[in-house]
């Protein structure tokens, strides 16, 4: 077996049905997309389900002619499967004024019983399963689904963000540029004298530095032998030659020269 012929046999992935993109410009031509034909151009299509209850129903019309005879339009055809159970399509949407038509592909469940304001009902539940969308030329495509919509964006942002710290470790690891010091600059050749307006002024020097909490507790020091000293040469005695004060504490008044001697006496 040649290597074309192998590679021929090989199964090839198939696209999947939110990714494809169908139609059929001969039938368009012919029929028009109106809203008798639209379902016709849909079974065309590689969304269509044949085991679906319109596939059963269309078997029945072609074996039935009475059946046939009592289903002449698209609402009837529409009437006919709400009498079924299980997977259906329906027009959701559309007109032919537009040419955008959806059509709705959704699951009938069978009837339940549910009490509404303490009376007992039956109640129909319709799942929706996809969505369809047919435009003016008739392309037809699936509608993505809210979750594919979702990963595809999560995605997006994760790639974008891996390409950012990418950049910005990239900008960091890089080596800073160094610019020459005076020491380092290039000395002129020759014989020549710089000229003194290019040369860089020396930067004077830095003041020493102090410790200093070894200043503070020097200080300390001083203060407390101060005090001692103080303390041991006038004892009990009061430094200060003014007589007592008066008024409230902290007014700093001084008293008057005839309280002032009364008191004193």
């Amino acid at each position: 077996m040649s290597a074309a012929a192998a590679a021929a046999t090989i199964p090839r992935p198939r696209t999947p049905l939110d990714e494809t993109l169908w139609r059929e410009p001969a039938f368009v031509s012919a029929h028009g997309l109106g809203p008798d034909m639209i379902m016709h151009y849909f079974y065309m299509s590689p969304f269509y389900d044949t085991t679906s209850n319109n596939g059963q129903l269309l078997t029945q019309l072609m074996h039935n002619p009475a059946a046939a005879a009592r289903i002449t339009s698209q609402a009837d055809f529409d009437a006919a499967l709400k009498n079924m159970r299980g997977v259906e399509y329906v027009i959701a949407a559309g007109s032919a004024e537009t040419g955008v038509w959806v059509i709705r592909k959704q699951l009938r469940k069978p009837m339940k019983e549910v009490v509404i304001a303490g009376q007992r009902q039956k109640v129909e539940e319709v799942t929706v399963l996809a969505d369809y969308y047919i435009l003016p030329g008739g392309n037809v495509y699936q509608a993505p689904t809210v979750g594919a919509v979702i990963s595809n964006r999560v995605l997006n942002i994760t790639r974008d963000l891996r390409e950012t710290l990418k950049r910005a470790m990239s900008i960091s690891s890089a080596a800073p540029a160094t610019t020459p010091t005076p020491a380092e600059a290039p000395v002129p050749a020759g014989n020549a004298t710089p000229n003194p307006s290019q040369q860089q002024p020396h930067a004077p020097p830095p003041p020493p530095q102090t410790n200093t909490s070894t200043t503070k507790a020097a200080n300390q020091t001083f203060d407390m032998r101060r005090a001692l000293d103080l303390s041991l040469r006038h004892r009990g005695e009061f430094m200060d030659d003014h007589a007592p004060l008066l008024g409230d504490p902290g007014s700093l008044l001084p008293p008057a020269s005839g309280a002032g001697a009364g008191a004193a006496s």
